[in-house]
């Protein structure tokens, strides 16, 4: 490259200030078509610091016309009673809506409905608000709510989240819609920072591949936007100017509000085709870059053979913090420290005993991190070495292969006062500096997302093992089969980068342990045990779903399947039957020492945990010639009687189990004319 890494950058945002200060709404979006919003929006919280003494909270979308407020989640972290621990407000809220849509149940479930729900749903009308109104004793600090978590998002682009004084003044705290060229600036900051980062987490032999696509997307970029024709401003055309001086953006900080945007002529001067596949080339080089950065991800063992071994710049401290980000770890099987000054030599330590967790920090106790959806809490340790101690190189391992998948966004600190700590390893820089750099291509994208950048998500969040997050993220790309796939294969792509944890992979469950990393001869066991105990109690479980599509196609179970099922057929059952009918059979397995939960209220599904696998239980009805059982998205629809009556047997791995009476007709009712086909992130 011409000129350093560093200095790319700076001369990118640069000239992006230039393009912002120069264009109107219109230009701004032709450019870069997510600035508002984007289908990437929907994964991760927005972030909303709050000042002062506010008591009152509205969510509104401001357009001229009448549309719908619906979102996923909101949640408020602030001091009560004046205390200096910052915690979660949310239930002090009083809540409340401008309208209730009948799939709501009260505004109330907009702060503990479940998390990539939709939560929040007005009727159509004009100017919709949620509100949440606190008592004197609480202290707003910090926001973050969800989008809904599908392409519908981008409704939300207009929306705005106002704090109301006691005085009645409102004071704007997040409005993109209003605020169009902040709200770009701080994101192309904030995305320009996350590819810097980047830089450094490369290993040598792919950093100049990845720098070289990095600078030729920015600098596609910045051509396209020096080229954009600019339209002047109603305001400007006739002569008078938005308060463009340093002292005049100062007052309007100050009052907080909005530079006036004047109402001008619409440039209706499409980019041209150069400009447009100029633009979607450097997305895609954006994303081949993300995909080079994430090549050497990988977990780390638990033997002192198989640990983490990190050159370090050389430093000298007594204590040691070892963190883990938004993971369930409870700490690590031993620590090394090493100094070349020494010889090489091990300078210090820390047995297993000294390295168990002590305490869990919230994590919204670090907004930037909690911003970057890494919400568990943080499992944390401080290390006293006895006296400082030189070191230049430290071998961390885990205490066994469950700790093996948790560990992967440690952080390693040092002080000599416990007060004062340098960060001097970061084993998840590489998970943060892609979320945070993914914002410039969600910009370019906006809503039309290649397969290459699902399949990037999908080798992300598996390499890091955000379980938690699989799931919205199938439902954000829900509508195009492709993605879905493309997802599972960047999934399929990074296990290969798992060496000692247990490999995860997408399934119609989200990101789950697939049953070819399980132990078969325990899963048929499991299986075996549990159908013997419910024909011990009256009960006839048949072979459905998943384990029968396997049992008839396969001749064994699923491998990229998760769990197993099972189904029990009640006669004299319509579907308005099914979930009191799952209710009693449940109590019938408790009563018979048979562990089960019926987490969704209103679906006729028990789960039963065994000791190597989860087996769901269905609860089939048969009323009138129809068998009415959970269909797509366990939504219950009727079908013929006769494709499962009378059942039958068949042998399956050297049992003999119940089925069906025709098992391939069920499985296509089920699946479709395609069942014969293996499709690992079906229903994803």
């Amino acid at each position: 490259m011409a000129q350093s890494t560093g200095g790319q950058f700076n001369s990118f945002l640069e000239s992006m200030q230039d393009f912002v200060d120069r264009a109107q709404r219109v230009e701004l979006t032709r450019v870069y078509p997510g600035a508002l919003m984007s289908l990437g929006d929907s994964i991760t919280p927005i972030s909303v610091p709050v000042s002062g003494q506010q008591r009152s909270f509205i969510f509104r979308v401001e357009r001229p016309k009448p549309v719908i407020l619906n979102f996923s989640l909101v949640h408020f972290f602030g001091y009560i009673d004046g205390n200096d621990e910052l915690v979660n407000v949310s239930d002090y809220a009083t809540c409340s809506q401008s309208s209730i849509h009948e799939t709501q149940q009260h505004p109330k479930k907009g702060i503990y409905g479940p998390q990539f729900a939709l939560n929040v749903h007005t009727l159509k009308e004009e100017r919709p608000w949620w509100r949440a109104d606190f008592p004197t004793s609480v202290q707003v600090k910090h926001i973050f709510f969800y989008h809904r978590p599908d392409i519908a998002s981008e409704r939300l682009a207009r929306l705005q989240v106002v704090a109301l004084g006691e005085d009645g003044q409102e004071a704007i705290l997040h409005s993109p819609g209003t605020r169009i060229k902040r709200h770009m600036l701080e994101r192309l900051g904030e995305a320009v920072k996350g590819l810097e980062a980047l830089v450094a987490t490369c290993p040598e032999k792919d950093r100049q591949e990845y720098t070289a696509l990095v600078s030729d997307a920015l600098s596609n970029i910045a051509k396209v936007a020096s080229a954009v024709p600019i339209q002047a401003s109603a305001s400007e055309q006739a002569g008078h100017q938005s308060p463009k001086s340093f002292l005049g953006r100062l007052w309007q900080k100050i009052i907080q509000q909005p530079v006036a945007e004047q109402p001008m002529p619409q440039n209706k001067t499409p980019l041209s085709e150069a400009q447009a596949a100029a633009l979607a080339d450097a997305a895609d080089k954006l994303i081949a870059a993300l995909d080079i950065s994430l090549n050497h991800v990988e977990d780390f063992g638990f033997t002192s053979e198989t640990g983490l071994k990190v050159d370090i710049d050389p430093c000298k401290a007594r204590y040691i913090q070892l963190r883990t980000y938004g993971s369930k770890s409870n700490g690590f099987g031993g620590l090394e420290l090493f100094s070349k000054a020494a010889g090489g030599e091990a300078v210090a330590s820390v047995e297993r005993k000294d390295l168990k967790f002590r305490y869990y920090i919230p994590a919204w106790h670090l907004p930037e991190t909690y911003a970057l959806n890494l919400t568990a809490s943080i499992g944390s340790r401080v290390i006293d070495l006895g006296e400082p101690v030189s070191f230049d190189h430290f071998n961390l391992w885990n205490i066994n292969r469950a700790q093996a998948g948790t560990t992967l966004l440690t952080q390693l600190s040092v002080s000599n006062d416990r007060e004062n700590w340098t960060p001097v390893y970061d084993h998840g820089a590489t998970y943060k500096g892609v979320l945070k750099a993914r914002v410039l291509i969600d910009m370019l994208l906006r809503n039309k997302w290649s397969t290459e950048y699902a399949s990037l998500l999908g080798k992300l969040y598996t390499l890091y093992r955000r379980r938690q997050l699989s799931k919205p993220l199938g439902k954000v790309v829900g509508h195009n089969k492709a993605l879905i796939k493309a997802i599972g294969a960047g999934s399929d792509a990074a296990m290969a980068q798992t060496k000692h944890a247990v490999t995860l992979r997408f399934t119609k469950h989200g990101l789950q342990v697939p049953i070819s990393e399980m132990d078969q001869d325990k899963i048929l066991e499991d299986l075996v045990e549990l159908r013997d105990k419910l024909r011990d109690i009256g009960l006839k479980p048949l072979l459905m779903y998943g384990t029968l599509l396997g049992a008839i196609r396969e001749k064994d179970f699923i491998q990229h399947d998760d769990d197993l099922d099972i189904a029990i057929i009640v006669d004299g059952l319509g579907k308005e039957d099914l979930v009191a009918e799952r209710d009693r059979v449940a109590a019938l397995l408790e009563a018979n020492n048979i562990p089960c939960t019926s987490r969704l209220k209103q679906t006729p599904l028990i789960h039963c945990r065994r000791s190597e696998i989860t087996i769901d239980i269905f609860i089939l009805g048969h009323k009138g010639g129809k068998i009415y059982w959970p269909h797509r998205r366990l939504m219950i629809v009727e079908e013929p009687a006769d494709i499962f009556l009378p059942t039958t047997t068949m042998e399956f791995k050297g049992e003999t189990f119940d089925i069906p009476r025709d098992p391939e007709a069920v499985s296509e009712a089920r699946y479709g004319t395609g069942w014969r086909v293996p499709e690992p992130t079906f229903e994803l």
